[in-house]
């Protein structure tokens, strides 16, 4: 649900998304979100975001966006 900032603003729903994150047997990360780029380099920032954190290169992840079946939760 949105915060009450958000909610102040008209927004009812949306701008919130979830994701989830995959670690593979052979050692490959996988994200998967509902939130879909538009040219905003989402696919990188993410990639980005889990090569800090789980100290891997950048080639080992990969990042499925865009489809909200593959989510708990998503707004898209």
């Amino acid at each position: 649900a949105p915060s009450s900032a958000v909610g102040s603003l008209g927004a009812g729903v949306g701008l919130w998304e979830s994701a989830e994150v995959r670690v593979n047997a052979v050692g490959t990360i996988e994200v998967l979100t509902g939130s879909h780029s538009h040219g905003q380099g989402h696919e990188t920032t993410f990639a980005q975001l889990v090569t800090q954190r789980f100290g891997v290169p950048i080639d080992s992840v990969s990042i499925v966006h865009g489809d909200t079946d593959k989510v708990q939760m998503g707004m898209g």
